[in-house]
């Protein structure tokens, strides 16, 4: 619906009117990333509005079943902005592992709480606070709130066959065009990074699911799954 992607729209803009940080603000668009030149903010696990469709059962079920993963109702996001002339990212995948507390919503969802423990590590921010690993199972990139894109604009995603690829001659380019989505399951294989955006700005919301970490070792084996 028009309407409904307006709405995503202006979430996005309200949220880069506050301004950009180069430290860490819960708050703002932040440099809150290793290895990115983005500015990203960090879904609050109370993500309501427009943007709250991200943290929805519906939609948690409808990428799980797209990829036909097993995902636990563990979830993350953020929204990215990159300035332009972003510099290129680096070829990589998404197998990571990634800790959560549990807060389940009644729906099962159990959105990720910074709060109370770090996603990387499973260290706890507060006394008592139990934490579990999960191994992250599917990634979203969703474009959104973009001029229109032209081919040689930049701000793709680029997708590789092999690390070894140089990041700006990809196997295959993904347009950051309005309203559109990149889902793949994350596998040892699923190389990709960004492309360094040379017209426009780029911006995009990320989700990831998770599965368990059982069930992870068991799909790609222990060695194939990377730490932070």
């Amino acid at each position: 619906m028009p309407e409904f992607y307006h709405s995503l729209e202006i979430a996005l803009r309200e949220i880069l009117a506050r301004g950009l940080s180069e430290k860490h603000d819960q708050d703002r668009f932040s440099r809150n990333m290793l290895y990115s030149d983005a500015y990203s903010w960090n879904f609050p696990p109370q993500l309501s509005g427009s943007l709250g469709i991200f943290y929805s059962r519906e939609w948690h079920d409808l990428l799980a079943t797209l990829t036909q993963v097993n995902a636990t109702g563990d979830v993350t996001g953020s929204l990215h902005h990159h300035h332009v002339g972003s510099q290129n990212g680096s070829v990589h995948n998404d197998l990571n592992v990634a800790w959560f507390s549990t807060q389940r919503r009644e729906d099962g969802i159990n959105p990720m709480d910074l709060r109370r423990c770090r996603y990387t590590d499973g260290y706890p921010y507060e006394a008592g606070v139990e934490t579990r690993e999960t191994i992250r199972a599917v990634t979203m990139i969703y474009y959104f709130g973009n001029p229109p894109y032209m081919p040689g604009n930049g701000g793709e995603t680029g997708l590789y066959s092999t690390t070894d690829e140089p990041v700006d001659q990809p196997a295959a380019l993904i347009p950051p065009i309005n309203n559109s989505i990149l889902l793949f399951e994350n596998t040892p294989y699923g190389y990709h990074s960004f492309i360094q955006n040379r017209c426009h700005t780029r911006n995009s919301a990320i989700l990831w699911l998770h599965r368990s970490k059982e069930e992870g070792v068991k799909h790609w084996g222990q060695h194939r799954i990377s730490q932070w």
